[in-house]
Formats: C-alpha cells, structure tokens, sequence
C-alpha cells in the first residue's frame, strides 16, 4: 500500500520523530530485538547479511531462552556465561545473565526493499571507482522500490517503517551541494545529505555537488517503524476549526440569498417576455415603413436623375441652337461675297483652257527630235566603258609590281633582325653558365653545402617534433594551476609553426639545388642548349646573306616601272572625266525623252481637264447664287429655332429644383425610417438576449439554490468534520496499531523491535591524524549504536 506525504503546516507537527514502540502485551519472561545488518554495493545491490539479536530478561526466572530462525552460523556475543545449541532452525540459548547477545549471518532471506543508486559526471552516466580524483558536477539519484509485494512479511516492513538515507562527503573538495527531496548539513569538515522516507513511499532520491577531486561515498540507510506521537494539547485546533464556523454561517446566508436570487430571476423572465412581444410588433411596422420609403427614394432618384439628364441636354441645344444662329448669319454674309468674287475666276478659267490648248501642240514636236537623238545613245556609252576597264587594269598591275618591292624590302629587314636576336640568346646561354659557376663558387666560399643544409633543416623539423610530443607532461602542471593553459597552447602553436617551416626550408633547398644543376648541366659549354644556340647562330648568317643579296638585285626594278605607271595613272584619271561626260549625256538625253514624254502625255489630259473644268465653273457659279440665297432663308429659321429652345431650358431648371428638394425628402425619410427598423429590430435582438439571460439566470439561479443546499448540509458541522480527518490522517502514520513482528521467524512472538540497518563503505583513504575529528561531537543516536558493533 503506497501512503502519500502529510505536510501540516503547524509547528507542532515539525515536533515529530522516529521512534521504537513497545507494545503492551501479556509480560513474557524476556523480549527480543532484532539488528538486520546487511552491506550493499556501489549500485544498491545486496552483499552480505547479518542479524544481531538482544535477549533482555524482564523477571528473575531463569529459565532457557529459545529463539527461530535460518542462520548460517550464530554465536554469542559479550558473554562468558552462557551456552548456545542450534538444531533444525531453533535455538536454546542456556544463561543466568540479564542480557544476551547473539549475532548470526544470513544467506537466503531478502530486505523490504531494493536500492538502485545511478551515478553521473557532467551529465553522463559513471562507474564512481573509475572517476576518482576527477573533477565535474557529480549527480547521484537512488530509486527505493517495494522488493516483493506479494510477500506479505516484507510489504508488513514497507507499510510501517520509515527509511533514513544519508551519506557524506569532504568539505574542503565538495561545493554547492543541492538535494531537492533532501536535508543538507554540516558536521566537522563533512557535507552531509539525509533523506526521511516514509512507509509506502517510492519517491526517487537525488542530490548534485561540484567537486574537484572526487572520492568515493559512504551509504547509510536505517530502518525503523513509524511513530509519530502528536497530542492534543500540542497545538490548538481551534485556529482552523473558529474561521470553519464562520463559513459555515457564511454558507448558509449565501443559500438564503440564492433562494431569493431564483424567485427574482423568474419575474424577471416574465417581464422580459412581455416586451419581447411589444418589440417584435414595432420591428414588424418599421420594417414596412424602412421597405416603403426605400421604394420612393428609388424613384424620386430615378426622377432626379432624367431631370438632370434633360436639363443637361437642353443646355446643350440652347448653346447649339444659339451657335447655328450665328453661322447661319456668317453664312449668309459669306455666300453673298463668294458671289461677287467668283466672278473673275471663272473669266479667268476660259483664257486657261485656250493656253493650255497651245502648249499641247508644242510638246509633241519637242518629243519627236529627243527620240531620234536617244536612239544614237547606247553604242556611245559601250565604246567609252570598255576603254576604261582596259586602263583601269593596266593601273592595277604596275601598282601590285609596287608593292611587292616593298614587301622584298621588309623581307631583308625581318631577317637581319632574327639574325640580331639568335646572337643575344646564344650570349644569354654563355651568361647563364658564368652566373652559375659564380654562384657555386660563393657557396663554397661560405662553406655552404645545400645537401648538407636540407638535412639540417629536416633534422631540426624532426627535434621540434619530439618537442612537441613532450610538452604533455606540463599539463598537470597547468591543472594545479602553475602554469596558465594560454601560455601552453601559445607554446605549442610556436613549435608547431616552426617545425612546418624547418621542414618546407629543407624541400626547398634540396628542390633549389636539383633545378640549379639541371639548368647548368644544359648552358655550360659542352651542354647541349649551349652547343645548339652556338650552331643556330652559325646557320642562319648563310640564310641572311642570301636574302639579303635577292633583295639587292630586285632593287633597281622599281625605277624602270615607274615612268610607265605615272602615264597609265594619268590617262586613267583623264579618261574617267571622259566616260563620266558621256555616260551623263547620254543619261541626260534619255531622261529629257522621257520627260517631255510625260510633259506631252500631261499636257493632253491637263487640256482636257480644262475643258471639263470651265464646264464645271459654270455649274459652280450657278450654285453658289442658290447659296446665297438659301443662307439667309436659314439665319431666320436659325433665331427662331433659339428662342424657343431657351424658354424649354428654362422650364427644364425650375423642374429639376423641385426633383432635387423631393429627392432629399425622400432620401432622409428613407434614413429616418431604415434607422427606426434598425434600431427597433436591435432593441428586439438586446431584448431576445435579455429574455435568454433571464431564462440562464433563472436556471443558473436554481442550480445555485441545488448547490447552496447542497453545499449547506454538507458543511454543516465543518469544524468536527475536520478535525476528525486531521485525526485520521495523524493515525494513519502513528503505527499505534501495528504489532512488530520478527523478521527471522514468525514464531519468535517475544520480538519488540526490529531495525534495518544497510551501508557501503568505500575504502578508506590514509587519514591525516594531525586534524581534529570533531564528528563525534555530531553523532546521531543509530551512529552511536552502530559503533557497538564496529
């Protein structure tokens, strides 16, 4: 049976504690504790077992005292007169003393409980004998679980003892200890955390502390029954159950009142329903009248709209009508003058026809002569195009002869100038091998050998190294503090830096020397770049010679060339201005034919056109008499027409006032009676709402009258009630009716007490004895009773 935690917050309840009740029985003629000591290991897993028991006679009698159980081996303990037979899990025990100890092992029996203890470093998990002397945040967390809970013995323990768990650590290499179930103390140079368990409890214990050198721990769990002996004198109840009257006198009113809420609320639902149906009636109406109103504003908007339409058409006849009055009259002005001055242009039109009569006839003669001369044109042109083209390629051969000496003279200087640069390679290959040779010669002067220096430097690379490697054993060093870790990464980065470039140096030199031989092997005087400049220098002056010679004897060529190219040169130009002569008489000839053609062709049809023209002028003049006339016929027609259209617009304005002040009416009306519908259908919705608030609040009102009745009896007598559970929950943990039974063996009824003790011990550290212990100043009492048997 799992219990949970009681936390009272009086301080007389903080006046509880463990203890070792005796229950009243019939008196024996002796009693009988038992110590079951047992030893774990690092995770909570049982070792070892031992059972120490206390016979204590409670009269004079004498007799033999018996006791049961499966022990391994059992002796006796502190006494000389005494004597101890085992047969068949039974033990006689024969003594005249008043108390007797006899201690046993055990092998086959189980605790109450299981103890699992996980270990961690910096938030992994850990084996603690492999992180001694380490530094971190180390955590630890203990799991106490029931070990069987159908063996009735055991679940007996687990439902009436309390555990307590503590353990302790160095002082001076353990900081911020923190347990968040746990008590935290200090006793001498320990830090000690303790843990009170109570029966039936299966809460995970833990505690985290920083250290800097880690040892191993101490456990230490000790087991008793529960007792927590609590009277009523201890404190006074009467501060909880005096505000619990006042409640209770406070619960009544309040369902009083709740009464009266609900009788409230039901005439309020009545009234509200009665206006819901006034509302919903004057909703009904407004929504006719905002629906009607809506209908006569559309219309007068309708009406408003074609009267500003008609208005706005009238205003455009009226400025129409009063523009076509005015070009009526201009009309008529200019008709009447176009009359007067026609007059001589179509006097003129007659005289026209008969000049251009004339001219017809001249043209044909013209056309006549200019085609005869065309016809001769076409043999002129060919003859004077082939003797240009001759020319023109005469010219064009005595120019290429031309240039082709200049190329042979380009030719010779090409070639003195690669003669120039073979010569300056061949000295640069002579210089190259003399530079060297120096170069080796300073070397060995300074006693440099380049084999000798690469190996050095790999030497050295190799040194820096090793010096590298060694410098891990300054680390303690830098871990205690002597010496700052930045001054030995600083120190290594330094090394490292050096040992690359000794190590490059050496590829260099030892590349440098390859390259530098390579290259003298080849421009020293038997090498072969040096014997190939040489010979190439050598060949081509017999090359240069011999162009150089070609090009001396085409030199006088030119001068003979040149008296026939500036004749051909000079009869070409002259005769392009002769070909370009007959090519444009020729042109000129032909377009003149075809001119006067066109001309003769134009001046036809320009007679004819006269002709039909002075026809056409007559009829105009006769038109434009009737035009005249008819202007002044519209210019009166025109201000009569005006007139009448101004007296419509004006009508047009005064009707389209009177649309606009009945479109505003209507407009406001319409608002007036569509916010009325509004607001009566919102005062219908707010009274809807109103109505189911009364009805929620009648029937809330009701369920609170239910539940202040119900809350009423269930408080009435508030202050017995409770302390009659303060008094159960109190008895629940005081064990006052558990009867402690052996943990051995049932049949051992005289038992009175049983306890468990459960420790690990880590091996212990050599122990300055100059120190002052002053920890037995802190002892607990089952400290001081655990010595017994140290």
């Amino acid at each position: 049976m799992k219990k949970a935690l009681i936390s009272l917050s009086t301080a007389g309840i903080i006046a509880s504690s463990l203890s070792f009740p005796v229950m009243a029985q019939e008196e024996p003629s002796y009693c009988k504790e038992e110590l079951v000591y047992s030893t774990i290991d690092l995770s909570g897993n049982l070792e070892s077992m031992y059972v120490t028991n206390l016979f204590e006679r409670t009269g004079s009698a004498t007799e033999d005292l018996t006791d049961y159980g499966q022990y391994e081996a059992l002796h006796l303990l502190n006494t000389t007169h005494s004597e101890l037979s085992s047969q068949n899990n039974q033990t006689s025990i024969k003594t005249d003393e008043a108390r007797v100890f006899t201690q046993g092992k055990v092998t086959d029996k189980r605790l109450p409980w299981t103890f699992q203890f996980t270990y961690l470093m910096d938030g992994k998990e850990v084996d603690p004998q492999t992180i001694l002397d380490s530094k971190g945040t180390f955590t630890v967390k203990v799991s106490i679980n029931p070990t069987d809970t159908t063996n009735e013995q055991l679940m007996d323990f687990v439902d009436h003892y309390a555990l307590q768990v503590s353990t302790s650590m160095n002082l001076d290499t353990h900081f911020d200890l923190h347990s968040p179930n746990g008590i935290t103390s200090t006793a001498g140079n320990k830090r000690q955390v303790q843990w009170t368990v109570l029966p039936g409890q299966e809460e995970d214990l833990s505690f985290t502390v920083r250290t800097t050198d880690f040892e191993e721990l101490d456990w230490s769990i000790n087991g008793a029954p529960l007792s927590l002996t609590i009277g009523d004198d201890l404190f006074d109840l009467s501060e909880f159950t005096d505000p619990l009257k006042e409640l209770e006198t406070g619960i009544q009113t309040l369902d009083e009142g709740s009464q009266t809420l609900y009788d409230g609320s039901l005439d309020l639902t009545n009234g509200m329903q009665d206006l819901l149906d006034g509302s919903n009636q004057l909703t009904d109406g407004t929504s006719q009248l905002d629906r009607s109103s809506q209908k006569l504003a559309d219309g007068t908007n309708q009406a408003f709209t074609k009267s500003k339409t008609l208005e706005e058409g009238l205003s455009t006849l009226t400025q129409g009508s009063t523009q076509l009055a005015q070009a009526s009259g201009q009309l008529k002005a200019g008709g009447q003058a176009l009359s007067e001055e026609s007059k001589p242009f179509f006097t003129g039109l007659t005289d026209l026809n008969q000049g251009i009569s004339s001219l017809s006839e001249g043209l044909e003669e013209i056309e006549t002569g200019l085609n005869q001369l065309d016809s001769k044109s076409d043999s002129l042109t060919s003859g004077s195009t082939a003797v240009l083209e001759a020319l023109e390629t005469m010219q064009r051969k005595v120019n290429e002869v031309e240039l082709s000496m200049d190329s042979v003279s380009q030719l010779k200087e090409a070639s003195r100038s690669i003669q120039t640069g073979l010569t300056t390679l061949s000295e640069g290959v002579a210089g190259m091998d003399s530079s060297i040779s120096q170069y080796k010669g300073k070397l060995a002067d300074a006693g440099v050998n380049p084999t000798e220096l690469a190996g050095l430097n790999q030497n050295a690379a190799d040194n820096l190294s090793e010096l590298k490697q060694q410098l891990t054993v300054l680390q303690p060093l830098v871990e205690e503090g002597v010496i700052e870790e930045s001054v030995l990464v600083q120190l290594q980065t330094a090394i490292e830096q050096t040992e690359k470039l000794a190590s490059a140096n050496a590829q260099y030199i030892s590349g440098s020397d390859q390259l530098i031989n390579g290259i003298h092997s080849q421009v020293k005087e038997d090498g072969a770049l040096r014997s190939g400049s040489t010979q190439l220098v050598s060949s081509y002056k017999e090359f240069d010679q011999a162009i150089t010679t070609l090009v001396d004897g085409l030199s006088s060529l030119p001068e003979e060339i040149a008296p026939l190219q500036s004749a051909i040169s000079q009869l070409t130009n002259q005769y392009h201005t002769l070909d370009q002569g007959v090519q444009d008489y020729t042109a000129g000839v032909r377009q003149l034919s075809g001119g006067i053609d066109k001309a003769t062709t134009a001046a036809e049809q320009l007679d004819n056109g006269s002709s039909t023209l002075l026809s056409g002028g007559k009829a105009i003049q006769s038109g434009i008499q009737d035009l005249s006339n008819g202007t002044t016929q519209l210019q009166e027609g025109a201000s009569t027409l005006n007139q009448g259209i101004n007296t419509a617009h004006e009508g047009s304005l005064a009707f389209t006032d009177g649309i606009g002040e009945l479109r505003s009416g209507t407009a406001q009306l319409k608002d007036g009676s569509h916010a009325l519908f509004v607001g009566a259908d919102d005062l219908s919705n707010g009274l809807r709402s109103a109505k189911t608030g009364s009805s929620d609040l009648a029937e809330g009102a009701d369920q609170l009258t239910d539940g202040t009745n119900e809350l009423r009896e269930e408080t009435s007598g508030l202050p017995v009630k409770t302390k009659e559970k303060i008094d159960e929950a109190i008895e629940e943990f005081s064990n006052s009716d558990y009867e402690i039974q052996s943990y051995m063996d049932e049949r051992n009824e005289e038992t009175e007490n049983v306890q468990f003790v459960i420790q690990y011990r880590a091996p212990e550290k050599e122990v300055d004895t100059t120190a002052t212990d002053h920890s037995e100043e802190h002892e607990s009492l089952w400290q001081k009773f655990l010595n017994l048997f140290k």
